[in-house]
C-alpha cells in the first residue's frame, strides 16, 4: 500500500541523493604556522566540506571565496596566536554553515 509517506521519501530521496561533493574536502591543520599562507577559491561547490585549524599561528592568513555555495561546510579555527587574519566572502550562497573561531589571538 503506497501512503503519503511513502510517496513523499520515493520523491524527495533521489533528489538530495543526488547531489555529490564536486570538491575534494580540504583539511589544513598546522601546529606553529608561522608565515602560513591558505587561499582557497571556489566556484559552485557542493556538499562539501572546509577545515583549517591552525594552533599558534604567526601571521599566518586564512583567505575563502565561494560563489554559488550550496550544503557547504567551512570551519577556520585560530588558537593562540598574532598578526593572522581570516576572511570568508561567499556570494548567493545556500544552506552553508560557517564556524569561526579565535581563540586567544591578539
Amino acid at each position: 500500500m503506497l501512503t503519503k509517506a511513502n510517496l513523499f521519501t520515493l520523491v524527495l530521496v533521489p533528489i538530495v541523493s543526488s547531489l555529490p561533493p564536486n570538491y575534494e574536502d580540504i583539511e589544513s591543520a598546522i601546529d606553529q604556522a608561522v608565515g602560513e599562507k591558505v587561499d582557497i577559491t571556489q566556484a559552485d561547490p557542493q556538499s562539501n566540506t572546509i577545515h583549517i585549524a591552525h594552533n599558534n599561528p604567526k601571521d599566518s592568513d586564512i583567505k575563502v571565496v565561494q560563489s554559488n555555495p550550496f550544503n557547504t561546510t567551512i570551519h577556520i579555527s585560530l588558537n593562540v596566536g598574532s598578526g593572522s587574519k581570516a576572511v570568508v566572502m561567499m556570494t548567493n550562497a545556500r544552506n552553508i554553515q560557517l564556524h569561526i573561531s579565535f581563540n586567544g589571538m591578539s
